[in-house]
Formats: C-alpha cells, sequence, structure tokens
C-alpha cells in the first residue's frame, strides 16, 4: 500500500508484487526500458512499455513521484497555507478534542495528575511528542507547574517526521489550535530567514503536518494562561550537520525572555516498529536503563560517546529525536533533572514508547 504522509493525495494505492519492486527501482535515473529490463532481470518476463508507462502516469497523476506534477500539487498546497495566514491544528479532533469546551475538559483531567511542585523554573524542557492519550502523566509533569514568569517568547525544537530541505527550518506564520491563534516572534524569524534562508515548499508542508510541535501548544495555552510569541522549529539532521545554527540559538538563549522547549520521544519497541517481540514492561525498563544513560551524555554534552550511542543503539531502539539531543550538546547546559520517564503501552499492537518529562538548566 502506497499513502502519501503529506497528503498531496488522500487516495491509497494498492500495488501488486510486481508493480512494488518496479516502485522501489524508481530512483530519478531510471528509463521506462531500464525499468522493464530490471524486471526482467528479476522476474523472466518483460512487461510492455505500455504497462509500465500506465503505472508511472498513474502514480504521478496521485503526486507520488517527484516530477513536474509533484512540484504543481506541492505548489498549489504551500499557496493555499500561506494565503490563509495561519497553520491549521493539523491533530484538533484526533490527538485531542477540537472544540475549545471539549478541549478544557480533557485538559482539565490531566491537571489530575499528582506532580510535585517545581523548586527551580528549567531553561529548557524537554517534552514528549507521544499520543496524549497514553502519555498524560508525562505531559503532566512537563507543563502542569510551568509558570514561565519572565518569558514569553518559546523556541520549540520538534522532529521532522516528514523530512526537510535543511537541517533545521522554522515556519513563518501563527499556529492555530482550539484555543486561538498563537503568534511567531517577528524578530527572531527575520533573523533567522536572513541568515539561514526561508523554508522551501517541502518545509512548509512538513511543517503543517508535524504534530511534535503542535501538541505542545495547547498545554502551553492552557497552562501559562498569558500571551507568548513561538519560534518552531523542525529537525531533521539527515540533511547536514548543525555547526552554523549553534551560534544563533546560543544567543538567543542569552536572552532573559526566551524559553527552549525540545519535543522528543524516546524508545520504540514492539513489533509496530520493527521488532520481532513484544514491548512487556520489561523490555520498556531495560530501554529506560539505556535512555538514561542516554540523557547523562547530554547533560555532560560528551559528544564522542554520544555518536558511539547514536551508531550502536538509537537505530534498534528508534528513538526519534536523536538529532535534537545531539544538536542541545551545544547549548550551555549545567545540568538537569527527569521528572517522568514514562511509557506509553498500546496492547493491541504489543508495542510501546518511552519518554520524559526533563528540566535542563543552564
Amino acid at each position: 500500500i502506497l499513502r502519501d504522509p503529506l497528503d498531496l493525495s488522500s487516495q491509497m494505492v494498492f500495488l501488486s508484487p510486481q508493480s512494488f519492486f518496479l516502485v522501489t527501482l524508481m530512483d530519478g535515473n531510471k528509463s521506462c526500458d531500464d525499468l522493464r529490463m530490471e524486471f526482467f532481470k528479476r522476474n523472466g518476463i518483460l512487461p510492455s512499455n505500455e504497462e509500465v508507462s500506465l503505472l508511472i502516469n498513474q502514480l504521478s497523476n496521485l503526486g507520488l513521484l517527484e516530477d513536474e506534477n509533484y512540484f504543481r500539487l506541492v505548489n498549489g498546497k504551500v499557496d493555499e497555507i500561506i494565503k490563509s495566514g495561519k497553520r491549521k491544528a493539523a491533530c484538533a479532533g484526533s490527538s485531542y478534542p477540537d472544540e475549545k469546551e471539549r478541549l478544557i475538559e480533557f485538559l482539565k483531567e490531566i491537571e489530575k495528575e499528582d506532580v510535585p511542585l517545581r523548586e527551580r523554573e528549567p531553561d529548557l524542557l524537554i517534552a514528549p511528542h507521544l499520543d496524549i492519550n497514553i502519555s498524560k502523566p508525562a505531559y503532566a509533569h512537563c507543563y502542569k507547574d510551568l509558570k514561565l514568569k519572565n518569558k514569553n517568547i518559546i523556541v520549540i525544537f520538534g522532529v521532522s517526521h516528514y523530512g526537510l530541505s535543511k537541517p533545521l527550518s522554522i515556519f513563518p506564520i501563527p499556529f492555530e489550535t482550539p484555543f486561538g491563534l498563537i503568534p511567531i516572534e517577528e524578530e527572531i524569524l527575520k533573523n533567522f530567514s536572513e541568515t539561514f534562508g526561508m523554508p522551501d515548499s517541502l518545509d512548509i508542508l512538513s511543517h503543517s503536518k508535524e504534530h511534535s510541535i503542535e501538541l505542545q501548544l495547547i498545554f502551553l495555552q492552557h497552562f501559562l494562561k498569558k500571551e507568548f510569541s513561538i519560534v518552531p522549529i523542525l529537525v531533521d539532521g539527515s540533511k547536514g550537520n548543525f555547526d552554523g545554527y549553534i551560534e544563533f540559538f546560543n544567543n538567543l538563549i542569552l536572552r532573559e525572555d526566551v524559553f527552549l522547549i525540545a519535543a522528543i520521544d524516546l524508545s520504540h519497541i514492539g513489533p509496530r516498529y520493527g521488532h520481532n517481540f513484544p514491548a512487556t514492561k520489561e523490555v520498556m525498563e531495560k530501554a529506560k536503563e539505556e535512555e538514561n544513560y542516554l540523557l547523562d551524555l547530554v547533560l555532560k554534552k560528551d559528544l564522542k560517546n554520544f555518536e558511539i550511542f547514536k551508531e550502536e543503539k538509537a537505530n534498534y531502539l528508534k528513538i526519534c529525536g536523536i538529532d535534537v539531543l545531539k544538536m542541545l550538546l551545544n547549548f550551555p547546559i549545567r545540568d538537569g533533572i527527569i521528572r517522568s520517564h514514562h511509557t506509553g503501552f498500546m496492547p493491541s499492537l504489543a508495542s510501546a514508547v518511552n519518554c520524559v518529562s526533563m528540566d535542563v538548566f543552564f
């Protein structure tokens, strides 16, 4: 089954094994005849030019190939987003209620979680982006006691699940939730864009669908109960290193009105995530031991052992946010406190995800 996560087309495509094999060969460099010959080498049958061309045309019409029609559809979607003047809530109605009063009641239930009072305000918060319904304690530990008395600019680093054109990408228009619009911090947007460039079309589409930043916003609006602006940044370490960005953010950290959030999840375990064993309580506790070691490396800013961990274990554990954590190694971290180390279980899928609420201090 092929489905476009960016929703250029809402139609799912059901492929035969033969068609699927052909799709795996479509790298942008092979001609129709090349595809036919590769298929012949593998299967001993030479498909006709018409059969292969029909498949290509069907995929192209749905925006599933990176060709002229794909870019036409992308640019059309991006134009709609920019002209609307707001980034609509992608998760409202699925991850949380899409009506204000129902959302208030939803969050009041989370307020009932028993959360210890903070002795001091953090400078950076590591928060989940996991489905709220299976991680309420973690979100409560993040936001229930968060005050941010002197901070009204919130920089949120989210994980890009849909890809980016560059390592970091900012979003230029306000975010909408059932509680209303949250403005972008215009001065920082201007400075970031002048230094690193505006987001391209792929970045805009990725931001429009991404949940990792959005899920933080309803908690901030509900618990802070004050006006604030945001700097929404998606991170994709596969597109390069962060060297050029560090000075920019370290200068932001010096400002007394700026607060940082790193929206990440940790281990993803079980058949849903490609493992051949279930995510039992014992398995997830063992994963937590690995995660504690990883988070300690971040606090110590131990890049050498962080890279070893990333190479040896991060992919197996399927940590969703390893690139964000790597970027934090460049910040002036002094110490940190894990307030909640939570497992969100999905019994029907025999799978689970770990996440933390962690206060970090500069």
